[in-house]
């Protein structure tokens, strides 16, 4: 049967000028459910008439042969009343050119005026036409989640920035897609995407062929929820997952009203609570929901009590919301209508290699709470692990290992458990000297040495090629021009030598070396107290932090202040660390940390040799606190823990309202 049609008019004039931002990733991520082939029904869906919604779309390559389809799509609503966007469906046709699963991302769709990231709300599955056509044998169909909100009368939705590849990253063809129009280089109107409303084709011309029939049937309730890492003001949320026949889309939380809290797409069953109020009781269920909008009954309900309060210690006190995408972004999309405040950017405070242009942005800096033996580092690993720790936490500047430890070209946010094996020529050497305890650290910054080294960040580490810490000129390294620094003193000898650690200095050593003996020298301690207590920040947290920072990692027991070799795994992020960096990767079959590896004899072959590690402090915003080195490569978020946080001068992250 010939497709049904409709007439197709503009609803608003093309957009001057309009352009596609936005940066595409070179890594695999998670997507919608995959349909099967099902039993058929013929495409013949009745069209309206009278509709006043619409599609506009362009292209951000017009490639004929690309490794990812990266459309963008946006919903017109030319009427007269506003249109609650969960009863709203979009279509794009293409061929799959193979019969690889398939993953779809979200980058970013900015459909409130505040500027948050909506990608959470979208819900994004391929299904397969029973009977395809030269132009189309798949559709990936976008719908919303409830609560998602309305769009509305006379107004066109943000861009949907989407993009989706096959799992070998093999090559599709777009000449032959029914929905690929390569002369679409600024967003208009086209038929050619299908658009429905309560699922009724209200826009575009389908290609023909047969669909399969509607999804009528709920998946089953998740069952198991439990609660756990309860704090003063968060809790973690997990449950067994659903099943459906044809495929789970997303998992809806509900505290005491109707309204889901937040959600998570499939197949994560993880969420996290945050912005409980301390001392108080809480129950919570989980619904699991199909792409198609069907929704199961509620799991049994998890009950939490919320700690008391505290102030700057005890469990989870450094817990607060997620970062700021105002300021975690290259280039803020809807700024120019509104989005966070009119303002698109913000500058790293390093500068250069930062465009001198962006002075008068607000300044973004790394924060004092990533160093390793900060409070939140310190409580973080008791958190997951208990009192006393066997880890260590802290974050690394670590350049993706391709082929070894590392997959994808983007480290951010990756976690790694690593065991010292032996330090740098010029150090007391095991076993005279303790192996310190293993760490769990995770990657923050990428130009760091290389994907064999691990540049962990700690009070006084030493400078990297740019200095945001404190003015000054330092041989080896640019000091900012921007003239925005954390510290008003801070201990910058030998800043680019590894900063403040015993081997480089004087009193630490006998013949030019450092023995046991001569470390523990009062000579030698005090002299490190010293120089780490030159340490003035605005906040008298950060300054005790850093100096602590300085000096605890220059003790005998934890002298992680030099360079050393060590093996190293890549693991499942624990947890709190994640809540203390902000950045959250979802589940990825990872191993967890072993706390039982110690030492190189207690290490398996899981763990890879040949790897070492560097110490730094340079103030500098990392690149991790860009969410367009997370979720940009290729990496898959939870909710709305998309980056590192950034922190302002004074040491505070920047986080969202």
């Amino acid at each position: 049967m010939a497709p049904k049609k409709k007439l197709v008019r503009s609803l608003f004039p093309a957009a001057a000028g309009m352009v596609a931002v936005g940066l595409w990733a070179c890594g695999p991520d998670a997507g919608g459910s995959r349909s099967t082939d099902v039993s058929l029904v013929n495409s013949s869906q009745a069209v309206s008439t009278t509709s006043t919604l619409g599609v506009r779309y362009h292209v951000t390559s017009a490639a004929t042969s690309v490794n990812q389809i990266t459309p963008l799509i946006s919903i017109v609503n030319g009427g007269a009343a506003a249109v609650d966007l969960s009863t709203v469906k979009v279509r794009y046709w293409y061929t799959e050119d193979g019969t690889q699963a398939q993953s779809y991302s979200c980058d970013y769709w900015g459909l409130r005026p505040d500027g948050q990231n909506n990608c959470s709300n979208v819900v994004a599955t391929f299904v397969k036409m029973a009977t395809p056509t030269p132009t189309a044998d798949t559709y990936l169909e976008l719908s919303f989640k409830a609560g998602v909100g309305s769009l509305a009368a006379g107004q066109s939705g943000n861009d949907i920035q989407s993009r989706f590849n096959k799992s070998d990253w093999s090559n599709f063809n777009q000449s032959n897609d029914y929905s690929f129009d390569a002369t679409k280089t600024t967003a208009a109107d086209w038929d050619h995407v299908t658009l429905y409303l309560g699922g009724t084709l209200v826009w575009g011309t389908e290609p023909g062929g047969t669909l399969p029939p509607p999804d009528t049937q709920a998946p089953t309730a998740p069952t198991n929820l439990t609660a756990s890492n309860v704090t003063s003001n968060s809790a973690t949320l997990t449950w067994t997952a659903s099943t459906d026949n044809i495929g789970v889309a997303a998992y809806d939380v509900f505290g005491s009203s109707s309204t889901p809290i937040g959600s998570v797409t499939a197949p994560t069953t993880r969420f996290d609570v945050s912005g409980l109020s301390p001392s108080s009781s809480f129950s919570f269920t989980v619904r699991a929901r199909d792409a198609a909008g069907n929704v199961s009954a509620p799991s049994n309900a998890a009950s939490v009590s919320t700690q008391a309060g505290g102030g700057g210690s005890g469990s989870g006190f450094y817990a607060m919301n997620p970062p700021d995408p105002c300021y975690n972004q290259f280039w803020v999309a809807g700024c120019e209508s509104g989005a966070c405040g009119g303002r698109c950017q913000v500058a790293n405070a390093c500068s250069p290699p930062e465009d001198p242009q962006k002075a008068s942005l607000p300044m973004t800096f790394a924060c004092p709470r990533f160093m390793l033996f900060s409070d939140e580092m310190n409580q973080a690993a008791k958190d997951d692990w208990g009192d006393p720790a066997p880890f260590a936490y802290g974050v690394v500047g670590h350049d993706s290992d391709t082929g070894g430890l590392d997959v994808g070209s983007s480290s951010c946010c990756q976690c790694y458990q690593l065991i010292f094996e032996r330090p740098e020529p010029g150090s007391p050497q095991p076993p005279n000297l303790p192996i310190p305890k293993p760490m769990i650290v995770q990657s923050f910054n990428t130009a760091a040495g290389g994907g064999k080294n691990f540049d962990i960040n700690m009070g006084a580490g030493g400078f990297g090629a740019f200095n945001a810490c404190v003015p000054g000129t330092f041989a080896g390294t640019a000091t900012t021009t921007f003239g925005h620094f954390m510290y008003s003193a801070f201990p910058s000898d030998f800043p680019t030598s590894g900063g403040i650690k015993a081997i480089n200095i004087p009193e630490c050593k006998v013949n030019g070396t450092v023995t046991l003996a001569s470390m523990q020298s009062t000579a030698c301690q005090s002299r490190i107290t010293q120089l780490c207590n030159n340490t003035a920040a605005a906040s008298p947290t950060v300054t005790a932090e850093t100096e602590n920072s300085c000096i605890q990692s220059n003790a005998v027991a934890a002298f992680y202040h030099q360079n050393w070799q060590v093996r190293a795994k890549r693991v499942e992020c624990p947890l709190a660390i994640t809540r203390v960096t902000g950045c959250r990767l979802a589940p990825q079959g990872l191993p967890a940390a072993n706390p039982n590896a110690k030492t190189p004899a207690t290490a398996d072959s899981s763990f890879r040799t040949g790897y070492t590690t560097t110490t730094m402090q340079d103030c500098c915003k990392p690149s991790c606190a860009w969410q367009n080195q997370v979720g940009g490569a290729g990496l898959t978020v939870v909710d709305k823990w998309t980056s590192f946080y950034s922190c302002d001068q004074n040491g505070v992250p920047i986080t969202a309202p």
